[in-house]
């Protein structure tokens, strides 16, 4: 269920009761591996297994499509929903979950995060930031704002420098303080070797999300809601895009 996004998304759909018993089946989209290899793995397996000895009542069964090459983890879900064999709880990030809920493919949450503040009013708070509620609390089919997902875990993005590079390039070991820097910090590394990268972003289906931070430290938007539903994007993502070009060797 790790995704390396702004944020991620985990929803919850519907819990059904596994026939002839007493337990609620509920299968799971990227369940948590049981020998897991990564930090993130062991972290998400404990997570799991502390879950099952809350709610032994539940049992949890992984539930996984065809294995697609490039954009497996972006088809293989909804082949699984035209199969009518779709997961109780799925994976889905920021980008998909306008049109997912506009096809009718999630289940509103607002029961069972009522019934969670019925026991603490302050769960949505504590467990919910202000900069995704917009992105999860969204208009339904029936025009009405409903919660469609909760966040999973929160994902902090930053810069990465090569030291000895810096070093080599006569930099100090730090990270630009401003794009004048960002500028003068790269030419100076490309100047070392014309195969050297002043910048490197994820390109093809990550590229947006690694451009949104040079975006927001402009103080620019990508796009911007004018009125409910209605959005305008901006040509700040042009600009941007031109400065991270003109860094490239």
């Amino acid at each position: 269920m790790s995704r390396m996004l702004l944020a991620l998304l985990g929803l919850t759909l519907l819990a059904i009761p596994a026939v002839g018993s007493d337990k609620i089946r509920l299968r799971v989209a990227g369940l948590a591996q049981s020998t897991p290899s990564t930090p993130a793995g062991v972290s998400e397996a404990r997570v799991l297994r502390a879950f099952l000895e809350r709610h032994p009542e539940v049992e949890i069964l992984p539930a996984e499509g065809l294995k697609i090459e490039g954009m497996g983890d972006e088809i293989a879900p909804l082949m699984m929903i035209a199969g009518g064999i779709s997961p109780d709880i799925l994976y889905v990030n920021f980008r998909k979950i306008d049109s997912y809920v506009r096809q009718g493919f999630l289940y509103p949450l607002d029961e069972f995060i009522a019934e969670e503040e019925a026991k603490n009013p302050k769960w949505k708070k504590d467990r919910i930031l202000p900069s995704v509620e917009p992105v999860i609390h969204r208009m339904g089919a029936d025009e009405k704002e409903h919660y469609y997902a909760l966040p999973t875990q929160y994902a902090v993005m930053g810069l990465y420098y090569n030291r000895p590079l810096f070093r080599q390039a006569g930099l100090p070991l730090r990270a630009p303080r401003d794009w004048n820097e960002m500028v003068e910090f790269s030419k100076k590394i490309i100047a070392l070797d014309p195969r050297n990268k002043g910048l490197a972003l994820n390109s093809g289906q990550q590229s947006s999300w690694n451009l949104m931070n040079f975006l927001w430290s402009t103080g620019a938007e990508a796009v911007e809601e004018k009125e409910k539903n209605q959005w305008r994007a901006w040509l700040g993502v042009l600009i941007i895009r031109m400065s991270a070009r003109r860094l490239s060797p």
